[in-house]
């Protein structure tokens, strides 16, 4: 066995058996590395949801089933986390099964078990010890302060040996951790070096949003990274390949880089049918001359200005473009704000971060705010993630921690990994 499993079992096992004994005094056995069983029950409308004391009645398998549909319903305001978590505490002790499925609903619900939660935290030690991730996934996730005091560096521990028996989402809140330097001492490159252990498409998603937050600093050894990773991400994810290439589009990268970034850009399918004026706008536009790419951007700006959509992304992207001066600026926001204000994406993005630093207009954090807003409504979860930061910050916006937590969660549920650690962040300061 490598030394670094054999450390962290030896690290993870006494806190795990200290779990069990204090929540039951029961024997707790050695792990052991397999895969994880799951289940694949029927979909239950939420709205149909029976009563806890009709559920208990019916056979073990149906509530099952029934729990599943309580906690993972897609619209969180119809989920009923009480019958769900309710109803699988009452069926682990018959059924292996329904303790993986309260893992599963403690990392996909914000839940407190309150007197319960010693049974809970036993339960998933025992079947983590059996060799279910999942559960040494939830047993981390209870460490971060609703029920038990928060204990980044006992919830790293667990999250890495997820970790290590190959648990996807072990590895992903590892590399955060170690991003971020939380429960653990900070090392980018070993962050970095988990995230190539995922599926192409699931690590570019990834090392978008790593690069997001080595963009946040100004080193530049970071923006160096950061650049590294945008430019992988291209090619590992097509899904992602165009929000990669927007980010490459800030000045701090360089030229080669900025230039890939626009030729995906361009290549992009904006729909219906080109026009011959839009083949040369975008033939200037992907000229590594200054004023041909102006050129371009006058075409773009006066074919946006007559109501032709197609030129709105390349407007969106003018506004971080080098070669773009700044004297353009204002005319393009002029032009793209009427867009966003219709609820053209592009558009949004593009107006809501200039009003944020200023770009082509006085800065405002109370418009930039409105506009994430709209964003964020229409699900895009780097807007609720951002949105989410201004509320938990006050920026733009009146101070709401409620808030701030809504739109952390929205973008979290869609996936956006860093989401999920301002939302840790969050729940640390509250307490």
């Amino acid at each position: 066995m490598k030394l670094s499993v054999i450390f962290t079992l030896v690290t993870v096992l006494p806190a795990a058996t200290m779990v069990a004994q204090a929540a039951g005094k029961s024997s707790v056995p050695v792990p052991k590395v397999r895969a994880t069983i799951t289940v694949s029950p029927q979909a239950l409308p939420a709205t149909r949801l029976p009563s806890l004391e009709a559920a208990k009645k019916l056979p073990v398998a149906r509530q099952l089933e029934i729990a599943t549909a309580a906690l993972n319903e897609t619209r969180r305001d119809l989920r009923n986390p009480d019958l769900g978590f309710s109803l699988l505490i009452s069926a682990a002790p018959r059924s292996r099964e329904a303790v993986r499925l309260l893992a599963k609903g403690i990392v996909n619900n914000d839940y407190s078990f309150g007197a319960n939660t010693g049974k809970v935290m036993n339960l998933l030690a025992k079947e983590a010890m059996r060799g279910s991730s999942s559960c040494v996934i939830a047993w981390a996730r209870m460490q971060l302060g609703i029920d038990v005091p928060k204990n980044d560096a006992l919830a790293y521990k667990w999250y890495r040996w997820a970790a290590l028996v190959g648990n996807l989402r072990g590895i992903e809140e590892t590399s955060l951790a170690l991003l971020e330097g939380r429960g653990v001492t900070r090392d980018v490159n070993e962050a970095i070096a988990l995230l190539d252990k995922l599926q192409p498409a699931r690590r570019g998603a990834r090392y978008v949003e790593t690069a997001s937050l080595l963009m946040q600093g100004a080193d530049p050894d970071a923006t160096a990274r950061a650049e590294k990773l945008l430019l992988s991400a291209i090619d590992l994810s097509p899904e992602r390949s165009l929000s990669a290439a927007t980010k490459l589009s800030d000045g701090r990268f360089s030229a080669a880089a900025r230039e890939k970034a626009q030729a995906v850009i361009a290549a992009a399918p904006k729909g219906g049918p080109i026009s011959e004026e839009g083949k040369i706008a975008r033939a200037l536009w992907n000229s590594n001359d200054p004023a041909e790419i102006r050129k371009g951007v006058d075409m773009f700006a006066e074919a946006a200005r007559a109501g032709d959509e197609k030129a709105v992304p390349f407007l969106a992207k003018a506004l971080n473009r080098s070669g773009v001066p700044a004297t353009m600026h204002d005319r393009i926001l002029q032009i793209l704000e009427p867009y966003a204000d219709r609820g053209d994406m592009e558009a949004i993005r593009a107006v809501s971060e200039a009003y944020f630093v200023g770009r082509g207009t006085s800065r405002s954090f109370e418009k930039a705010a409105a506009y994430r807003k709209l964003a964020a409504t229409q699900g895009d979860s780097e807007a609720q993630y951002l949105l989410g930061l201004m509320y938990a910050q006050a920026t733009g916006v009146v101070k709401d921690i409620g808030q701030a937590k809504y739109w952390l969660t929205q973008s979290a549920d869609g996936g956006y990994l860093l989401a999920r650690s301002a939302l840790i962040s969050l729940d640390g300061m509250a307490r």
